[in-house]
């Protein structure tokens, strides 16, 4: 017996839902729900770090490092800037900064296009399975109905838009898809 089944993936308002069957454990249907995603994740893409863990810029350079000693021996406006600019700090076993890598003026980083910063079929598999613990530790009734009134409009960006698509072809892959949850996590099972 499964514990949950993904029967539908579509988009509204730029925003990608996928709608979720819950079983009680003996197999009875026990609550439907929606969960959704910002269409804009499926724009964001990863960083690219270098093999040593450096920054890459978008101009195939290295994002600059400076270390903790010239960071403090460096002009207070300069110091600002630098604090404006960061896009890591690393530090010592004791929290102390050691260095800053940033990004100088005019620069961004690279990414990597090929995959996205966030797996949307992780987060909603995941949402799933967490929406089914809160329905036993709150003793959800049967036959409710957890799904976004479809006369509710969704505040939206042109962003969402342009990438609600993206995600929408990754969740697809979900549909007609039975999952058992263990440990927080939905795992693949066979067809009900």
């Amino acid at each position: 017996m499964a514990d949950l089944t993904i029967f539908r993936v579509y988009i509204r308002d730029g925003q990608v839902f996928v709608d979720v069957q819950h079983y009680y454990p003996d197999g009875r249907p026990w609550f439907q729900n929606d969960i959704s995603r910002m269409g804009r994740e499926g724009g964001l893409h990863p960083a690219t770090q270098n093999g040593n863990g450096r920054w890459i810029l978008d101009d195939d350079t290295l994002a600059t490092v400076v270390d903790a000693v010239a960071f403090r021996d460096l002009p207070e406006e300069s110091r600002r800037n630098i604090d404006n600019a960061i896009i890591e700090t690393i530090e010592d076993a004791e929290g102390n900064v050691v260095s800053r890598a940033y990004l100088p003026e005019g620069r961004s980083l690279k990414r990597d296009t090929s995959r996205l910063r966030v797996d949307p079929v992780w987060v909603f598999l995941r949402t799933a399975a967490w929406q089914r613990e809160q329905g036993f530790v709150h003793n959800w009734p049967e036959g409710m109905d957890r799904r976004l009134n479809p006369d509710v409009r969704i505040t939206h960006t042109q962003e969402d838009l342009d990438f609600a698509s993206v995600v929408e072809g990754l969740a697809t892959a979900l549909v007609g898809k039975s999952y058992n949850v263990a440990q927080g996590m939905a795992v693949e099972v066979d067809k009900r």
